[in-house]
């Protein structure tokens, strides 16, 4: 249990998450077996898709859904998992989804239903683009449509592993995407970030910390700079991972306040 997501583990912390994921991401929507179109609809306009295919955008498919055997045992045996959804503290009440066990949410850290999505769905990663959805085929989300603040800029460190990423992309050496190279030259500007920016930042990195663990991410190992480790530092390195993560926690508590 000790290994589990503490949404699993602790009820109040996952009750808690679903009320700031419902308030900033619109995770829902209350009942996924009802129409609802307005909700879709929303989708539609923030994707800038067909409504036809912003409901096919569930947490099912999502990049964030993990439903591995470790986290549904988590789910069956923590005090976290047993929460339904019909206990939540929103209007409208929300419906339990019978035969459609939830899976964890790895973005906004709750139990999360297969039917249900929210604005910052992302796809599963692809070869082709291994970083992030490409954030400019959407239009702007509406709760992120906030003004670029100065709290959010990418600090000297950051610009640093950035252009050093650069600088071996110049060289020839593999790693990171087109998303990559659009974020690194940001970070060398040091152009102040959006929270949609911050999110996807703190996404990318709570997804590619396994690639740490590779030969050659390590300056002095064999094949350094690895593809992971260029990759790493187009994002800006343990520094953009780390201010990222505070940036997160820092927007989280302001948007529960307000």
């Amino acid at each position: 249990m000790s290994e589990c997501p503490i949404e699993t583990v602790y009820a109040e912390v996952n009750i808690s998450n679903h009320m700031i994921a419902i308030k900033l991401a619109n995770l829902g929507p209350a009942d996924p077996r009802e129409p609802h179109t307005a909700y879709w609809q929303a989708k539609q306009e923030l994707w800038n898709v067909s409504e036809g295919v912003a409901r096919t955008r569930l947490c099912m498919n999502c990049a964030h859904y993990n439903n591995t055997p470790e986290a549904l045992q988590c789910i069956a045996t923590g005090p976290g998992g047993q929460v339904k959804a019909s206990e939540l503290p929103v209007q409208p009440a929300w419906a339990d989804i019978a035969g459609m066990p939830a899976a964890v949410c790895t973005q906004w850290h709750v139990t999360c239903s297969a039917l249900r999505t929210c604005d910052t769905w992302e796809g599963v990663e692809t070869e082709e683009d291994t970083d992030e959805v490409d954030s400019t085929s959407a239009s702007p989300q509406p709760y992120m449509l906030e003004k670029v603040a100065e709290t959010y800029k990418p600090t000297t460190g950051m610009a640093s592993a950035a252009r050093r990423a650069l600088d071996w992309k110049k060289e020839g050496y593999a790693g990171g995407t087109r998303i990559g190279l659009t974020r690194a030259n940001q970070l060398v500007k040091r152009e102040n970030l959006t929270v949609s920016t911050v999110l996807r930042m703190h996404s990318f990195f709570s997804r590619h910390e396994v690639d740490k663990q590779a030969v050659g991410f390590s300056s002095g190992e064999e094949g350094f700079p690895s593809a992971g480790r260029v990759a790493w530092d187009l994002w800006g390195g343990d520094g953009g991972q780390a201010w990222a993560r505070s940036k997160r926690d820092q927007i989280m508590r302001d948007r529960e306040n307000t």
